[in-house]
């Protein structure tokens, strides 16, 4: 069974945090409101795994003129993006409200596209200033196939019914009660949702950094104990939830499968080739790693999927559960390197003497895609080892071995056994039952039967030394 994850990782929970009005215009040096923004985003980036998605006014507010961008304001924007893995979407050029002109929405993703060119920066979002939308914005969105479009609009739990439409879950203030929103995350976590926190990280709804920071700080302490909780954006969750939609996978044989997915089918190519996480059944399989494309992948097991276009590709073991996350890229083989041994040739049974010495031939085969070193033992009725013989089979290859063992000493049907023991895994791989059958009759604790075939062996030589006896009486 091969299926792909609802989340990134198997998580139990897609955790986004929206953040809005951010300005590429503005200094950020001089800028109290940038300057909340980074006392802001310092605080996230401390955990080391928290995302947001960054609401980005391109020039200045409420104006519509075409002002410069700052410089520092666009590097730091572009170090969020290239190594924190944040998502600058496109909060429009002049943050207007709506009827809202074309130069303005489509301007602003012109503008941060053209910014980070370099490193093919796609929109995927577009956030409505307050909330706020008409016919105008979804037509403007279907032009450029911005897929995913946000609202104000609280109490969303899970992946959005209408991407264009994307609500929020809570929104944090000043005046909400830290408790309040930590409550409801655990709600979503429980229930396995998306949970989607907002604020404005400005004096919009601050009164100054310590308060907002003391807030912040309290649910995400919270948030980052939680186990398996995937810190993503609106981009990266839409994107995964379009590949996973859309993404074939065939399996080849027990430890090879297909991964194949044509990007341009879908929102006409305007998706970003993020990982996803493939589960895949290895109940009867000793994994041993995992190949993509013939190379290896790292073991790992990571809460976000990495930076834009510096993705993770890695895979873990959860029992009998292997998680391979990878970034498909069309058509891509996915190889479980296994070392398995199965016995393939060995006697159902066996008719043998009291006693007797026996040789049995035993062939074992690696079923692997490595190759290993397999102990094939031989054990009694008692459980009882009695010979064993290591031998190093190639992948894919097969060896017979003989094991030599005697015969009880009392006559009847025993059940033995052959195991393949792999070494490289210390687990039994695979085991074969055959029945010793013994006969014989014992008197004083010798074999009747053996002892008249001795005697018939002896008879002519008995019946000579007989004769000679007859032949020297007569002579005397």
């Amino acid at each position: 069974m091969v299926t792909v994850t609802k989340f990134f990782n198997n998580a139990k929970m897609a955790f986004i945090f929206r953040i809005d009005d951010y300005q590429l215009s503005a200094d950020d040096s001089v800028d109290s409101e940038n300057r909340f923004f980074r006392t802001f985003i310092d605080r996230i980036n401390s955990y080391g795994k928290v995302k947001t998605s960054i609401a980005v006014i391109t020039r200045e507010p409420h104006s519509s003129t075409l002002d410069p961008f700052n410089e520092n304001s666009v590097e730091w924007l572009r170090t969020l993006i290239t190594q924190y893995g944040h998502e600058a979407a496109s909060h429009t050029r002049w943050h207007n409200d709506i009827p809202r002109t074309e130069e303005d929405v489509l301007g602003a993703i012109d503008d941060i596209e053209g910014l980070y060119s370099d490193i093919s920066y796609l929109v995927l979002t577009y956030i409505f200033p307050y909330g706020h939308y008409d016919d105008n914005d979804l037509n403007y969105m279907a032009q450029r196939s911005i897929p995913v479009g946000c609202t104000t609009t609280p109490g969303l739990t899970d992946i959005p019914n209408d991407w264009r439409l994307t609500g929020i879950t809570d929104r944090i203030t000043k005046d909400v009660d830290p408790s309040t929103i930590i409550a409801n995350i655990d709600n979503v976590y429980s229930s396995g949702g998306v949970y989607i926190l907002f604020t404005h990280p400005t004096t919009y709804e601050w009164d100054n950094a310590i308060q907002m920071d003391t807030a912040i700080a309290q649910v995400l302490d919270h948030v980052t104990s939680l186990d398996g909780v995937w810190y993503t954006t609106f981009g990266e969750l839409w994107s995964y939830t379009m590949i996973r939609n859309n993404v074939q996978i065939t399996q080849e044989s027990s430890t090879r499968y297909r991964v194949i997915i044509d990007y341009t089918q879908i929102n006409n190519g305007r998706i970003w080739k993020v990982p996803i996480t493939i589960e895949i059944d290895v109940t009867d399989l000793t994994v041993f790693g995992v190949n993509k494309n013939g190379n290896p992948l790292p073991q790992g097991d990571y809460e976000n999927a990495g930076a834009y276009n510096s993705y993770r590709e890695f895979y873990r073991l959860e029992g009998n559960k292997l998680y391979v996350t990878i970034v498909p890229t069309g058509d891509d083989t996915i190889e479980i390197v296994t070392e398995h041994f199965q016995i393939t040739s060995c006697p159902s049974s066996i008719s043998v003497r009291l006693g007797e010495s026996f040789t049995i031939n035993v062939t074992v085969a690696n079923n692997g895609t490595i190759d290993g070193t397999v102990e094939i033992r031989l054990k009694d009725h008692n459980n009882n080892l009695v010979m064993a013989r290591q031998v190093i089979i190639a992948a894919g290859d097969s060896t017979t071995v003989k094991l030599t063992a005697t015969a009880p000493s009392s006559p009847g049907i025993y059940t033995w056994k052959v195991e393949a023991y792999n070494v490289d895994s210390g687990v039994v791989d695979d085991s074969k039952s055959f029945t010793v059958e013994v006969s014989g009759v014992l008197f004083g604790g010798i074999d009747i039967q053996q002892m008249m075939q001795l005697f018939l062996q002896l008879l002519p030589l008995i019946m000579l030394i007989l004769l000679i006896s007859i032949l020297v009486a007569a002579i005397r």
